[in-house]
This record gives C-alpha cells, sequence and structure tokens, in this order.
C-alpha cells in the first residue's frame, strides 16, 4: 500500500504470540529481516508498531506483543550464583535481560521490558521452562530470581 500524498510505501507485517513474522500470509524466515525490526521497532503516532527501512514504512501487527523470546543463556560467576541472562530472540538478536521488569500476565504468560523498557517481550514456552529452572520461591510466598546474588520479585500482572 501507498500513501499517496507523499508517495511512501506501507507494508503490512504480522508477527504471532511464537514469535513468527508473516507478510501477506507468507512466512519470513530470514534473520537479517528479524534482527532489523527488533533493533528498530517504533510505535508510530497512531499507537502501531513500525520499522521505517529505507524510506518505507512496515507496520507490524501483533497477537500479543512485539518481541517474543525464544531462549535463554545463563551466565554464572565463580561462585555459581547467576551473574545474568541473556534473552535471544528470533533472527540471532539478543539482549540482557533486566530482571526487574519480569511479571506474569494473562494464562501465567511470562513477560518482561526490553529495549531499555520501552516494549513487551513475552517468553515463548521453552523460554519459559528454561528460566524457571532458576525461579525460587520464599517463605513469604513470592516468586523470584536472583541475579547478581540480588533478589527480584517475578510481579503478577495485577500487582504491577
Amino acid at each position: 500500500m501507498a500513501d499517496f500524498a507523499t508517495g511512501i510505501r506501507e507494508h503490512q507485517y504480522y508477527l504471532d504470540k511464537e514469535g513468527r513474522l508473516f507478510f501477506e500470509g507468507a512466512p519470513i524466515n530470514d534473520p537479517w529481516t528479524f534482527r532489523l525490526f527488533q533493533r528498530n521497532l517504533e510505535v508510530a503516532p497512531d499507537g502501531r508498531y513500525v520499522v521505517v527501512c529505507d524510506g518505507e514504512y512496515c507496520y507490524i501487527r501483533v497477537e500479543d506483543v512485539p518481541y517474543v523470546v525464544t531462549d535463554i543463556e545463563i551466565a554464572y560467576d565463580s561462585e555459581d550464583a547467576i551473574d545474568g541472562i541473556t534473552l535471544l530472540f528470533n533472527g540471532g538478536y539478543r539482549e540482557r535481560l533486566d530482571p526487574s521488569t519480569l511479571f506474569v500476565g494473562e494464562g501465567n504468560v511470562l513477560y518482561c521490558k526490553v529495549r531499555k523498557g520501552r516494549f513487551p517481550a513475552r517468553f515463548n514456552r521453552s523460554s519459559y521452562y528454561s528460566l524457571t529452572r532458576v525461579v525460587e520461591f520464599n517463605e513469604s510466598e513470592k516468586f523470584h530470581i536472583k541475579v547478581g546474588q540480588k533478589p527480584y520479585r517475578i510481579a503478577i500482572k495485577n500487582q504491577i
């Protein structure tokens, strides 16, 4: 589609809740495209997600949220404590987890914030189970994760 007043072309993409990207119903599996979208995603003035590429607008409609964590890497310090967690996304995009942003949403789905807290990210089933291996439960019946020896409570959506 084109904006004939400006001559700028617009493209419509769709991201499902598992992190699969589609253009006109066809799956996009190109790692470069995923990285481009994940590094450059913005929110347009009308609230839609958009990536501008070569002067063209690529709007992305999302089933749930614009980022889906597909795997994690856990780094340990010399004392076997968690030093940090890296989030992995389709296309090779990576980002360090800010554990203070973890929360559980509807359907017990785990989320966090990415891109300096600007966007929500959903953990897919595999990454969720990987992270739950290091989640702890304390005496006050709260789930948390320790990173750098500091416990971070995992909030419940209606408690944030």
